[in-house]
């Protein structure tokens, strides 16, 4: 077989080329089959494996999803706790300062009654002197009277 143009001319051996000819086709043709069904198997179990990498995204997308949600809810957390914080600190300096201010009217009324105890003490030794001098001017009284 020749090949002219577009058309096969037929040559002396052409039964023979031509059956050779088929058989190259049909050997060809099982070829392309072949690698067609390769080509389709491969196709397939990419799709496959495509379908698995959506799902395990899918499933990471949920995941963070979760994630985003509890990271919302630790935010929220953190928020609640630091203005307890905050409150608590606050309720501690106001009695560290109402303990600070009964620490100064404890020590003016110290003071006022370390006055008074000493003003108290030296009446009281005034009064015991006047005692004693009275218990004197007494005894001399009484021997005076004895004496007359």
């Amino acid at each position: 077989l020749k090949l002219k143009g577009n058309s096969i001319e037929p040559t002396e051996n052409s039964v023979e080329s031509f059956e050779d000819l088929v058989r190259c086709l049909r050997e060809a043709v099982k070829d392309n089959e072949s690698n067609a069904l390769a080509g389709f198997e491969l196709a397939k179990s990419r799709e496959r494996a495509v379908q698995r990498l959506e799902r395990t995204l899918n499933a990471k997308e949920r995941d963070i999803q979760g994630l985003h949600k509890d990271v919302r809810k630790f935010k929220s957390t953190v928020s609640e706790l630091k203005s307890e914080q905050k409150m608590k600190i606050e309720s501690i300096q106001s009695e560290m300062a109402d303990i600070e201010h009964r620490c100064i009217l404890t020590e003016d009324l110290n003071l006022g009654l370390c006055e008074e105890k000493a003003a108290l003490e030296s009446q009281i030794a005034k009064s015991k002197a006047d005692l004693e001098t009275i218990r004197v001017n007494l005894d001399k009284a009484d021997m005076t009277i004895e004496e007359y």
